[in-house]
């Protein structure tokens, strides 16, 4: 959904319906005397958003899956895995 602008006093008199817009995905930009103050943002869309811009960016390339436990799929050389060195050094 688009960003919506919005006066601090339209806010403040009708705060319920922005409030479910909100919840309903909106993104409100509140703007007192001619200046952006707050964005309100849905509390779950920012990590949505997040994600979606790196995998866009290529940044990341991730099924959204669990990963698997296990051994570590690379180590260091003749030192074994990062862990195991991190490990020793708190000994």
């Amino acid at each position: 959904m688009p960003e919506r602008q919005v006066s601090l006093q339209e806010l403040e008199s009708d705060l319920d319906s922005y409030i479910h817009a909100v919840e309903n995905g909106a993104t409100l930009v509140v703007i007192r005397d001619g200046s952006q103050v707050p964005r309100i943002i849905p509390e779950t869309d920012s990590a949505e958003r997040t994600r979606a811009a790196l995998r866009a960016s290529l940044t990341i390339d991730w099924s959204g899956r669990r990963l698997k436990s296990g051994r570590p799929s690379m180590g260091l050389r003749d030192c074994g895995s990062a862990s195991d060195i991190i490990i020793s050094e708190c000994r």
